[in-house]
């Protein structure tokens, strides 16, 4: 299985990329632009936690751009984040994201989330 971690701070992927690395063979980006050249240049992706606010793209953006192309769709689109408000949830939902999570966030939140998308943590 593929993840990719789109997130522009290091100690987060890192974070991350060392929770999810027994299950997934884990792609890292530091920009929303980067994260969507993954997607559509290097073959199926079964998880993509992105960060809302990234450099050249947002992560609301990078959803949009996912589910508008057919062959995505099957991506399992976790958005992180900072956000509280209900508005921002409702958003990244409606555009597509599967799930979402606010930061500050453990690892176990992080894996509760992941066994909702049904895939291993």
């Amino acid at each position: 299985m593929r993840a990719l971690i789109a997130e522009k701070s290091n100690d987060i992927r890192t974070f991350v990329k060392n929770l999810l690395q027994p299950s997934y063979n884990v792609l890292e980006a530091a920009d929303g632009q980067e994260a969507l050249k993954f997607v559509f240049e290097t073959g199926p992706i079964d998880l993509a936690l992105v960060a809302w606010n990234m450099p050249g793209m947002t992560g609301f953006d990078f959803v949009r751009a996912v589910r508008s192309r057919r062959n995505a769709n099957g991506i399992r689109i976790m958005i992180i984040t900072s956000k509280t408000a209900k508005l921002s949830v409702e958003e990244a939902l409606n555009a597509g994201a599967n799930e979402y999570l606010m930061k500050p966030f453990t690892a176990d939140m992080l894996i509760r989330k992941i066994k909702i998308l049904g895939l291993p943590a």
